[in-house]
C-alpha cells in the first residue's frame, strides 16, 4: 500500500475563538492508497478471433431478419400471417441476443483466466516444533554434512 501525505488549508471552529483568519489552519492528512497490480490482457489467438467474427455476423443477420420481417408485418393485413412472421422475427432477436451473450461469455471467461494466471498461490505451511534451539541447530548441521 502506498501511502500519501497531503496538506490542506481548511476552516476550523478554533479560528474564531482566537480571531485567526477564517480558512487559514493547515492539516495533514495521510492517506493510503492500495498498490494496483495490472493483469496483462492475454492477447486472442487466431481461433478466438474467428470465432468472435462468427458470432458477430450471426448477431448481425439474426438483426437484419428481424429488420425485415417487422417491414413484412407492418403490410400485412391478415392477423393470422403477421402473427406468425413476429414469431418468426421474435425467433430471429433470440438468436442474436444468444450470438451476443456467447460473445460476452467467452471475453468473460477470457478475463476470468487471464486473471487466474497472475495470482499468487494461497499455500500456508505452518510446522510446530517442540525442541530447544541447540536440537534444531544440531539437526541442521546433520542434514547438511549428510547432503
Amino acid at each position: 500500500m502506498d501511502k500519501v501525505t497531503e496538506k490542506r488549508k481548511v476552516q476550523h471552529p478554533i479560528e474564531d475563538i482566537f480571531n485567526i483568519s477564517s480558512g487559514s489552519t493547515e492539516i495533514v492528512v495521510e492517506t493510503t492508497k492500495p498498490s494496483l497490480e495490472l493483469v496483462p490482457h492475454e492477447s486472442y489467438d487466431g481461433k478466438d478471433v474467428e470465432i468472435e467474427k462468427k458470432l458477430e455476423q450471426i448477431a448481425n443477420a439474426a438483426l437484419d431478419g428481424y429488420d425485415s420481417q417487422v417491414l413484412i408485418v407492418e403490410d400485412l393485413e391478415e392477423p393470422k400471417f403477421a402473427a406468425r412472421n413476429m414469431e418468426v422475427a421474435n425467433a430471429l432477436l433470440a438468436t442474436a441476443l444468444g450470438a451476443v451473450k456467447e460473445i460476452s461469455e467467452i471475453k468473460k471467461h477470457k478475463d476470468k483466466l487471464a486473471a487466474q494466471v497472475n495470482k499468487p498461490a494461497k499455500t500456508v505451511n505452518q510446522n510446530l516444533i517442540v525442541g530447544s534451539r541447540n536440537e534444531i541447530l544440531k539437526r541442521l548441521l546433520q542434514e547438511d554434512d549428510s547432503k
